[in-house]
């Protein structure tokens, strides 16, 4: 059977991925590249992402998926054998993809901002605590609102 390949990193958004493959038992190696730590680890995921961000997928064909969602979801719907989520005619469905959606969207987005405050929030440091901060609470809030469905 041919090698999967992810780019990913411990704690990135390729540990379901990585756990996804694992579920199904298909072969993959791992391209260890944390981006968040400069430019010669975003120069490992340039060539298969330009927006150098983890977690990419090569699959044994050559074809390059990004983003942990659509990921998933691909893996999803390839492996229905895998039960890793409701099959295109479950009932369930549109609610699967409603929180496949919503956490890259509402709560990893956030992320950005927050991991480099001064992003959004320029040099001072002031604006850039009362960034950490409303982030830190959306996030929260967003969780606490998916645990609630």
């Amino acid at each position: 059977m041919a090698t999967y390949r992810i780019f990913s990193a411990l704690g990135s958004g390729g540990a379901p991925v990585e756990a996804a493959m694992s579920l199904i038992g298909l072969p993959y190696e791992i391209v260890e590249a944390p981006t968040w730590k400069g430019e010669a680890q975003q120069a490992k995921v340039a060539a298969v992402n330009p927006l150098k961000q983890i977690p990419a997928l090569v699959t044994p064909d050559g074809e390059t998926i990004t983003e942990s969602a659509a990921i998933l979801i691909w893996l999803a719907d390839r492996f229905p054998e895998a039960r890793l989520g409701p099959t295109i005619d479950d009932p369930c469905r549109a609610q699967f993809l409603r929180w496949m959606a919503f956490i890259p969207a509402s709560i990893y987005s956030l992320f950005w901002g927050r991991d480099a405050p001064s992003r959004l929030g320029g040099p001072d440091p002031e604006v850039q605590a009362r960034i950490k901060a409303a982030t830190a609470e959306r996030i929260l809030d967003c969780w606490r609102m998916m645990e609630s469905q």
